[in-house]
């Protein structure tokens, strides 16, 4: 009977279509929040939230800061009681008390425009909810209609940090509908039926450097903002390493699940000091005012330490990683962008607790061969390497060690190669800073004579030695069989097919039961 009641009550919202939502499926709940997230052509969403409730109660969820929310109350009373701004950053908590109307039931309908709720990049699209949270008593119902698509690669609910699969338990011409865990988003992966046409942007960021981003034609207004924030950054970045880029190149990507990875640049082109292109994550058109920054500082210097002859190998991907994050917050910082603090906060938080507060330093050893690292490790390793150069810096210099670093590292490379392992790294790290540094690596667990030509050489002669070895066997196994056929006894054959000797007068191998010629 419950169950009917609700879908007569979704008959009378003239926002929802009849079709809207599968009475079957309701939970039987006293209290029901349903967001209907449509997306439009240019990724944007139309928001609908819908809450339902019998009798009278208290209630809360989250709603955005920033758009203008619109509040349509269908059946009872709402007053809103409360509001905690502080929690999240793009939400604010929204405590309500409700009284019911006739047949006793509370009905409230929330507005509200989402940019960028799907991103797309040429014909594949990342969808994000809305934050999705609410006091806990509260069912939470999500209908998302898709722009328009031809498949759909994976479905996600985050609920906290743990990313879990979710099947929606109804799909049709409404779109998708999921039962949603919270607090957390529902993510979909998706091929949009159309391509997404791309624009070419094409700037001078200083007399000597031009920039290019192709971007595709609803982010525009993004891609502008990189160029600005470039056209300020750039010179600072190249007065402290000393060198110039000819050109920087800026391409997009979208996230795989939830957003890990905000940029990257080609490791190939920074071990061979070339200019490249910076790929930066669309997600960060979603996040907080700073991150776009400090990423787009971050790429720029494993660019500009490729230049001055850093490669990024096992052994030196860490100072790669310190070096990027330590200048991205100095200098993003130091334009204004006081939010990378938070970056910062929580690279020493994760330091601290790895090392029991900076009482056992030397496990952050881990992080001298990259490589070796597993995948849980990498997000630790950042901060890690973050720690280690910040401390450096810190006691000599900051961003003047930098430039001195930089100096020194210009100087070896271009006689004597690649700054490519540890002991070589230290050597150039001792010069820029005057003194003996191996004592404070050593506290970091470090083994500071790891040399990496010699790691290399000991791979390659593994490599040797396992050839040659193989080498050996094939040529024997070729002798034994040659010599098998030479002695085949009298009435017997070989077979073709696995070199066993048989009966001459076999049709079929008895031990590979290949079918053989007649005799």
């Amino acid at each position: 009977m419950y169950r009917r009641k609700i879908l007569l009550l979704f008959l009378l919202i003239v926002l929802f279509s009849a079709n809207f939502y599968n009475s079957r499926s309701i939970p039987e709940s006293s209290r029901i929040y349903i967001f209907r997230i449509y997306v439009n052509k240019d990724g944007s969403a139309n928001v609908t939230i819908t809450f339902i409730a019998k009798g009278s109660g208290d209630s809360w969820l989250y709603l955005p800061k920033f758009e203008k929310v619109y509040f349509n109350y269908v059946d009872g009373n709402v007053e809103w009681i409360e509001r905690d701004n502080k929690s999240l950053i793009f939400y604010s908590k929204e405590i309500f008390h409700y009284t019911p109307g006739q047949d006793n039931r509370v009905v409230m309908n929330i507005s509200y425009r989402f940019p960028y709720a799907s991103l797309m990049v040429k014909k594949d699209a990342w969808f994000m909810s809305p934050h999705l949270e609410m006091d806990e008593n509260s069912e939470c119902i999500v209908n998302v209609k898709l722009n328009e698509y031809t498949k759909i690669n994976q479905q996600i609910n985050l609920i906290g940090n743990a990313l879990k699969d979710i099947i929606p338990f109804d799909s049709n011409s409404s779109g998708l509908y999921y039962h949603a865990g919270h607090p957390g988003r529902i993510i979909i992966l998706y091929k949009l039926k159309e391509k997404v046409p791309e624009i070419e942007l094409d700037d001078k960021i200083d007399p000597n450097t031009t920039i290019k981003i192709y971007t595709p034609k609803f982010y525009l207004n993004f891609s502008r903002r990189i160029i600005d924030f470039y056209r300020k950054m750039y010179p600072k970045m190249s007065e402290i390493f000393g060198v110039d880029l000819p050109w920087i190149k800026v391409e997009y990507f979208l996230p795989e699940d939830f957003p890990k990875v905000f940029g990257y640049v080609p490791g190939y082109d920074i071990n061979e000091a070339l200019p490249t292109t910076v790929h930066v994550n669309l997600a960060l058109s979603r996040y907080v005012i700073g991150y776009l920054e400090y990423t787009a500082t971050h790429e720029l210097v494993h660019v500009m330490l490729g230049k001055v002859g850093v490669a990024a190998m096992s052994q030196t991907r860490w100072f790669h990683e310190g070096m990027a994050e330590y200048i991205a917050y100095e200098i993003t910082y130091d334009m204004g962008y006081r939010n990378v603090s938070m970056i910062r906060d929580d690279h020493i938080r994760i330091v601290n607790y790895i090392t029991n507060n900076g009482r056992e330093l030397n496990k952050l050893g881990f992080i001298q061969n990259w490589n070796l690292l597993r995948s849980d490790e990498i997000g630790i390793a950042y901060s890690a390497s973050f720690y280690i150069i910040n401390s450096i810096a810190s006691k000599y210099g900051g961003l003047d060690f930098c430039r001195k670093f930089a100096y020194e590292a210009r100087e070896w490379s271009s006689s004597h190669g690649r700054i490519d392992n540890m002991k070589t790294l230290l050597k150039v790290l001792n010069k820029a800073v005057g003194t003996d540094l191996s004592e404070q690596f050593k506290s970091y667990g470090f083994n500071v004579e790891a040399g990496g030509r010699s790691i290399f050489l000991l791979g390659y002669f593994i490599i040797i030695l396992v050839s040659i070895v193989l080498a050996i066997i094939a040529l024997t196994l070729i002798k034994i069989r040659k010599m098998r056929r030479k002695e085949t006894p009298q009435g017997m054959k070989i077979c073709k097919y696995c070199g066993s000797i048989i009966p001459k007068e076999s049709i079929i191998c008895p031990v590979c039961l290949k079918k053989l010629e007649e005799s």
